[in-house]
Order: C-alpha cells, then structure tokens, then sequence
C-alpha cells in the first residue's frame, strides 16, 4: 500500500526550541544510532553514546524521490535540500492533518494512536540512563 499511495507529510520540526523544517513535505528521522534499514543509515553521524539526537529530513514528493534520497543515504551523498541537526529534544508537527509514523520501524500501536501522528509529537533523549554495550 505504501508503493501505491505514499506518504509524504508537510511537517514543522523543531529542535532544543529552534526552527529545523518549517512545512515542507519529505521524511523525517530522528535517531541516536547511526544503524537503519538495510544499512541505509541516513543519521550516519549519530551516536548511542553522546545523548544527543540526530534529525534528517528529506525533502521528496514521490516515491522515486524518496528512493534516491535512500540511495544518496546509502553512498553517505547528503544531496540538494537535505537538513541535519544534532539536538536534545525535537518537537514535530503535522501540518496536514494525521500522518503515520513509526518507533524503531514499528508503528507504535500500543500508545493508543495507531500510529498517527494528529498534532505534535516530541522526542527527548535522556544521556547516560541505559548504558549501551555494543552498536
């Protein structure tokens, strides 16, 4: 279904209370590990260890730019319009209305939204509360 009719949300995305994306539509991720699908690792700086979250937008419209992002991500190319931000805490809006959203590939049904973000949605990392071994 995802193929056939993606999704591709307008968002505001803030972090530690600073403009990071202000409406565009793309794809958004927000991480503390540089590992993510299939080795795609668009936050390829990010760290498990400096409490610190990594965001990437990426700005697309369409399926086939959503998969030359991915392979921009995949060969470490940023490409045109692509943001980063290192933060604390992030704060993302849906400005269009409900748009699905997933916790480390999950959609995060147990939270009582099946998975749709209608609003804002904020994310913080606590430095240092679960000790990570291994990457």
């Amino acid at each position: 279904t995802e193929l056939r009719r993606p999704c591709f949300p307008s968002l505001k995305v803030e972090g530690d209370g600073k403009g990071i994306v202000d409406g565009e539509q793309g794809l958004l991720v927000v991480g503390n590990s540089r590992h993510y699908a299939l080795r795609i690792d668009p936050a390829r700086e990010a760290s498990m260890t400096d409490g610190m979250l990594d965001v990437v937008f990426l700005p697309c419209r369409s399926v086939v730019a959503a998969v030359i992002r991915g392979i921009g991500c995949r060969l470490r190319l940023s490409g045109r319009g692509v943001v980063r931000a290192r933060v604390r805490s992030v704060r993302v809006t849906a400005c269009d209305g409900p748009v699905p959203y997933q916790v480390d590939g999950e959609a995060p049904v147990r939270w009582g939204d099946g998975g749709m973000l209608n609003g804002t949605m904020e994310v913080a990392v606590d430095a240092g509360v679960l000790p990570v071994l291994l990457p």
